[in-house]
């Protein structure tokens, strides 16, 4: 999970800019259910340092929100199951 958010971090952002961000977002919130459930506001704030928080925080909660739904638990699961799927499905 922390690969899939460092990823969608970086994207367009400088490598010290992305890991800032991450850092704070950790900080801030100590599970990946809290950025989840967290208003979008306040991931938007932490992930501040990175390029377009606007854009990423909601992505970022989607997709968390989509991996729990997934994994058909409350808590986001490992993304393992997306070994299982053919490239082009896993990628969507």
């Amino acid at each position: 999970m922390s690969e899939l958010v460092s990823a969608l971090l970086s994207h367009r952002t400088k490598n010290a800019d992305s890991h800032r961000a991450y850092q704070e977002l950790r900080a801030t919130f100590p599970t990946w259910e809290a950025v989840r459930d967290a208003p979008t506001e306040a991931v938007q704030h932490a992930i501040r340092a990175c390029t377009w928080p606007e854009q990423k925080a909601p992505r970022i909660q989607t997709v968390l929100r989509e991996i729990s739904e997934r994994c058909g638990t409350d808590v986001p699961c490992a993304v393992d199951f997306l070994a299982k799927m053919p490239i082009p499905e896993a990628r969507a």
